[in-house]
């Protein structure tokens, strides 16, 4: 089904909204990065345009469940952090964001990472 011109603009501009909340509100939070801006690679910007900028037609996402594969020490959980904080402060009422994970250490990999990127956020 084609995207009407409307819908296709708006996508584009919240796409670009949250590419831009990853660049002046979020921090890395470890290693030789922390502390910088989330400047956000070419393939992770390509994943967070096509989940928060492929809209339906009443304009909310259309993807609203994700299966990203990421290798070893590639930013995975900075991402989902990041994408995790995005959903949580897009204002939905009562919306909810789950991270799922092998055991209870490696869900608390994203959570930390997220709460660090919170504290050394400029706001």
């Amino acid at each position: 089904m084609a995207r009407s011109n409307a819908s296709g603009r708006r996508g584009e501009q919240r796409a670009e909204a949250v590419v831009q909340f990853f660049k002046t509100e979020l921090r890395h939070s470890k290693g030789r990065w922390a502390g910088r801006p989330f400047e956000l690679l070419p393939w992770q910007e390509r994943i967070i345009r096509d989940l928060f900028g492929t809209l339906r037609p009443d304009g909310r996402r259309q993807y609203r469940t994700a299966y990203i594969e990421i290798p070893r020490k590639a930013g995975k959980s900075t991402l989902a952090a990041g994408i995790a904080l995005t959903l949580l402060l897009e204002g939905e009422p009562g919306g909810e964001v789950y991270s799922a994970a092998a055991d209870r250490d490696q869900a608390a990999i994203v959570f930390e990472t997220a709460k660090a990127m919170v504290e050394a956020s400029p706001r």
